[in-house]
């Protein structure tokens, strides 16, 4: 499971640099997503400052480097769908890949859509909803679209640039409404908006009624909103959820103190909720750390037939390179996580080719690891099945000779494969020191010369 943050976009929070300093922070303690609302105006006696949210996380993408960010939920129907799909494309290339767009119909409908004119029909907004999220697709692809509708009309035409990585959707609904759930299951994740209050049981329906109604077998997130503390009932709350939800969203607003939505307009305790996020998620006993186990024969054996698998796959694909293994599964006698770490070695003249061949075969591989992509560089991981990965990089390239030289040194030198275990036993340390163990046995990176 992953653990994110939902905050309001007004209010003490309605300052797109109050919020990328905040979101700064919660990546610092540990948190995987960073997650705004998106109103216009809160209500009519609303006086707090408002902050456009997508400017506002444009400033959290500036200010973080893995933290995945995007709105909860934004309602599609106030937005013009080409207008969205420029913002998302946008912030999505700007941010690396790290974008997921929540939308659903958008409450309360008084003041978000009425104040402005806009029809507050739930079957319109339906409507505009689905085919809104039609016309993001459309647009997305970087393929000539066109598109004819109820609501919206558009003329053939091709948007570019495509984004660096498909951006995931998340759908909202209040169950038992079963058309929310219905649209849900066309996309990537799931928002029941009565999150955990609902219960565990009611969670239970609504994954199997989306399972049943998926025609994909692609990742799919059910993301479950709620309040937690660190002490035993969160925990007890937290581990109810493993198995249902992939993600546990936190509410920062003060409606987490039991206020009623009309406090909103009131003065903030803005100390307790920075204290909430520094804090940190309340993470599963037992999930915290890395689970280690040494590689035998046998796990260095079937490492070496997910490689052969993989180099077939690649192969069809049309992705030229020379796959291998290595990492701690390629060798016995390491300490590891049961991950698989492959090298897909390249020429500088098929990085690109290679790059965005694995991005094309998303249902497979995802990109991970923005933050250390550089030119000659690109990490990507299996979307599902077993844990592997697979490190791009320009033979030749410092990356590439530090994989080599590294590994080649770990199979020949028993006290570097010491060293190593004893890293890897330090768990709480083990990244902040894994860079330095292999800039020591490795050499440190460098850009490739021509």
């Amino acid at each position: 499971m992953k653990f994110g943050l939902h905050l309001p976009n007004f209010g003490a929070f309605g300052d797109a640099a109050v919020l990328a300093d905040l979101a700064a922070q919660a990546e610092s303690a540990g948190w995987d997503g960073f997650f705004l609302w998106d109103h216009l105006l809160f209500c009519e006696f609303d006086k707090n400052a408002h902050v456009d949210p997508w400017v506002a996380l444009t400033a959290v993408a500036a200010a973080t480097s893995t933290i995945m960010i995007g709105p909860l939920v934004t309602p599609l129907a106030r937005r013009r769908p080409w207008e969205l799909a420029r913002q998302t494309v946008s912030l999505q290339n700007f941010s690396k890949g790290r974008l997921i767009l929540g939308v659903g119909l958008g409450e309360p409908t008084e003041w978000d859509f009425r104040f402005f004119g806009d029809s507050t029909d739930p079957r319109i907004r339906a409507e505009k909803l689905d085919e809104g999220l039609e016309i993001l697709k459309g647009l997305w692809s970087g393929e000539q679209f066109g598109f004819r509708g109820t609501h919206y009309t558009l003329e053939p035409m091709t948007f570019l640039p495509v984004p660096v990585t498909p951006v995931p959707i998340w759908v909202g609904g209040a169950w038992p409404n079963r058309r929310p759930f219905r649209r849900a299951a066309r996309y990537q994740g799931v928002m029941p908006l009565g999150g955990a209050a609902d219960g565990t049981e009611v969670l239970r329906q609504v994954v199997d009624y989306v399972r049943e109604h998926r025609d994909s077998d692609e990742p799919f997130d059910v993301v479950v909103s709620g309040r937690s503390e660190h002490d035993d009932a969160s925990a007890q709350l937290i581990t109810g959820l493993q198995g249902l939800a992939t993600w546990w969203i936190e509410d920062i607003s003060p409606l987490r103190f039991g206020v009623d939505w009309p406090a909103l307009a009131d003065p903030w305790d803005v100390d307790a909720l920075t204290a909430r996020i520094l804090a940190g998620p309340l993470r599963p006993r037992g999930t915290t750390g890395p689970v280690l186990r040494t590689t035998t024969a046998e796990s260095v054996a079937a490492a070496r037939m997910i490689l052969n698998e993989e180099r077939r796959t690649l192969a069809e694909a049309g992705i030229e390179g020379e796959l291998t293994l290595t990492g701690g599964s390629s060798l016995e006698g390491l300490l590891t996580k049961g991950d698989i770490d492959l090298q897909l070695r390249v020429t500088r003249q098929q990085f690109a080719g290679a790059v965005a061949g694995l991005h094309r075969m998303s249902g497979r591989f995802v990109p991970v690891h923005p933050e250390i992509w550089t030119p000659w560089l690109a990490a990507f991981e299996r979307a599902d099945g077993p844990p592997v990965g697979i490190a791009v990089t320009i033979v030749g390239s410092e990356h590439d000779r530090r994989f080599v030289t590294s590994w080649r040194r770990m199979a020949d030198d028993p006290r570097a494969r010491e060293e190593y275990n004893a890293v890897k036993r330090r768990a709480a340390d083990y990244e902040a020191e894994k860079s330095g163990f292999f800039d020591r046995i490795g050499g440190e990176p460098t850009e490739p010369s021509d």
